[in-house]
């Protein structure tokens, strides 16, 4: 108890002095005033500490007041960590792009809600959830679920529901968690997974239509695991080797193999899991249930599980009667082949008995025409084209008199001028007849040159066949190692001497390079028409 002239305003802060002032003059006045109030004091350390005061004016004349004072410094204290946890969960929860509501489990009244929640449905503090989520007139059976605050509180409860009016798929994720008041409260999380719906839809009709793809479309489809044993097959897989869907599922691929392939066939399995290089495709012979041979091909893809190989998923063909139609087709070509040899061979022997004293220029020509050919690295059926066409190139001379062919002395031009027309003549023979390489304009072409000064047609670089080119330096060599009626051989040192300086000019450079690797590094020599190394 303390009369006004007290000096009671030297403890307390200066934040409230100018309040007890203003208490003080109501007092005086005798007006009402509060009788409860907080304030701050400074202490004897110059600390700052809160009071909680509670004061009775008393009757009488004299103005006088009973208070009682308490140190409520740990309760403000308290309080202040509360609203700052309060305030911290609170931003957080804005922060999470995913929506968020936390409600009273009790009333179902919505106690806060983030900011990506209230883009989707707006403010709704203060409603009561599943008259706003789901447009019920009492909670569904999410809302009364004991799950999260029974024995499993702190444990995550999952769900998904759909929105009754946007008919969007959502995944809650509810979690009991304490409310920086103490209340225990539900939070949900809630992740719009429509799009996820509407892809795991078409997922499940993909794989629908997949599936009826894969045991409709005629290929036979497995699955196997590191050993090689089944795990999958289609009805394809089973028809081919004519056992049943379940027979299947119990036989490996090394029952289904043949011995002769067997090891082949698993070296290429393991080497594809341990990610090292095999064919894309290849071909086996597999053994059907009852014993038949069937040729088949093969591809596959490692099927991975976390980086790691588990097995593989492969496609096989039956190419049984395709191997039986190459079977014929190779022995057919082998007689056609034998035929056009023998039809070669006679229109060769033709010339060499209308031109004795040329007799094995032709193959001597085609046998180093094939051998260049072969250094520059040109595809065998392209040589075996070149080389029919050597050994025909000089067919046209058929039509040349034989005293002209066989004349011992020099040739006079009007002689020469016939002799310059078995290319076109070779040509108008063997134009319709189809060979397989174009024989006709490689005899036609074989005495062009690069620089055009060639007959019959002049052409010259890149418009001669490289056949032809090829067929030009070989039919040099040869004609001026050997002997003629009208001269002696002049040597296959001359011949190389006249490819050295006109390779160019008047042959091809790449050929003539060809020809002397040959005749210099390789040691190739004429005789009789044979290769010799």
């Amino acid at each position: 108890i303390c009369s006004p002239d007290f000096n009671f305003y030297r403890f307390v802060h200066p934040d409230d002095r100018k309040f007890f002032k203003q208490r003080e003059k109501a007092r005086i006045t005798r007006k009402s005033i509060p009788s409860q109030f907080i304030f701050k004091i400074l202490t004897k350390e110059g600390k700052t500490k809160h009071f909680e005061m509670n004061t009775v004016l008393l009757p009488g004349e004299e103005i006088k007041v009973f208070g009682t004072v308490k140190d409520i410094s740990d309760r403000i204290l308290s309080e202040k960590k509360v609203k700052f946890e309060h305030q911290q969960l609170l931003s957080i929860l804005e922060g999470i792009d995913e929506p968020i509501y936390v409600s009273d489990p009790k009333t179902y009244e919505i106690l806060f809600v983030n900011r990506a929640l209230k883009k989707i449905f707006g403010n709704f503090s203060g409603k009561i959830c599943y008259q706003i989520f789901q447009n019920r007139d009492s909670p569904c059976p999410f809302c009364t679920n004991k799950y999260i605050f029974g024995e499993n509180i702190g444990k995550p409860y999952i769900w998904e529901f759909q929105n009754p009016i946007s008919k969007h798929f959502y995944k809650c994720i509810d979690k009991a968690i304490r409310w920086p008041t103490g209340q225990m409260v539900r939070c949900e999380l809630a992740i719009d997974i429509n799009e996820q719906k509407t892809a795991q839809k078409a997922l499940e009709s993909s794989e629908k239509r997949y599936r009826d793809i894969i045991e409709k479309a005629g290929i036979a489809i497995i699955i196997d695991d590191q050993e090689g044993n089944c795990n999958y097959a289609n009805k394809w897989y089973a028809k081919i080797f004519g056992y049943d869907l379940k027979e299947m599922m119990s036989r490996s691929i090394q029952s289904l193999v043949h011995p002769d392939d067997i090891e082949r066939v698993m070296k290429y399995h393991k080497n594809r899991l341990e990610g090292k290089k095999v064919p894309s495709r290849y071909e086996f012979k597999g053994i059907r249930k009852d014993g038949t041979i069937i040729h088949l091909e093969v591809a596959g893809i490692v099927l991975k599980e976390k980086g790691k190989s588990i097995g593989t998923r492969s496609y096989l063909w039956d190419i049984s009667d395709r191997k039986r139609a190459e079977e014929e087709t190779q022995e057919t070509m082998k007689k056609l082949r034998k035929t056009l040899n023998g039809t070669i061979d006679a229109i060769t022997l033709t010339v060499e008995l209308k031109d004795p004293y040329t007799s094995g220029h032709q193959r001597r020509v085609a046998d180093l025409a094939r051998t260049i050919a072969t250094e520059m690295g040109i595809p065998k059926d392209q040589i075996d084209g070149i080389r029919s066409a050597g050994v025909m190139h000089d067919l046209g001379k058929i039509l040349v008199p034989s005293d002209i062919l066989s004349k011992p002395s020099k040739l006079s031009e009007a002689e020469f001028s016939l002799i310059k027309t078995h290319p076109q003549a070779a040509y108008n023979i063997l134009k319709e007849i189809e060979f397989p390489w174009p024989v006709a304009q490689i005899i036609y072409q074989h005495h062009e040159r690069m620089d055009g000064s060639g007959y019959p047609l002049g052409l010259c670089g890149d418009d001669i066949l490289l056949e032809a080119r090829i067929l030009a330096v070989a039919d040099v060599v040869e004609a001026m190692a050997s002997h003629r009626p009208y001269r002696p051989a002049l040597g296959i040192e001359k011949a190389l001497e006249e490819i050295s300086k006109n390779k160019g000019k008047l042959y091809d450079s790449a050929v003539g390079d060809a020809c002397l690797r040959v005749f210099r590094e390789k040691g190739y020599t004429f005789k009789s028409g044979l290769l010799k190394k």
